[in-house]
């Protein structure tokens, strides 16, 4: 057998170091890929599907307010209303721009949406404009 000698068990430790640095470089590369990728699908908008079902919903609401509060014709101002609520909620500028972790959180919203004071506001108005 040979002798390890004190510049051998030197490389060999210098080649051990090199190696760990090596994996901690790969790991910590792999942990920034995780980051971004989860930092980018949470910015992941919602479908063009569940933009038309959160429309379809958006008006389903109003004029299911408009009936219960006997405020014929004032669907659409009920509608712009619960639109301004879901902007303030969720930050989203339009429908389509909603992230889709927010869509079940909002579709609920949607559905309970009652917010007396803008309904009166929203009666007022109508009631002035004819």
């Amino acid at each position: 057998g040979e002798l390890m000698t004190p510049e051998k068990l030197g490389a060999q430790m210098q080649q051990m170091l090199d190696m760990q640095g090596r994996i901690m470089s790969a790991l910590l590369a792999q942990q920034q890929e995780i980051s971004r990728l989860s930092a980018a699908l949470a910015t992941v908008r919602i479908s063009r599907t569940q933009e038309i079902a959160m429309k379809e919903a958006i008006s389903a609401r109003a004029a299911q307010l408009a009936r219960e509060e006997e405020m014929p014709g004032c669907e659409r101002r009920i509608a712009g209303a619960i639109r301004r609520t879901l902007r303030e909620t969720t930050g989203a500028r339009a429908i389509g721009d909603l992230q889709s972790s927010q869509f079940d959180r909002a579709m609920d919203m949607v559905s309970a949406w009652r917010m007396s004071g803008a309904l009166r506001r929203i009666r007022r108005e109508a009631e002035q404009n004819g």
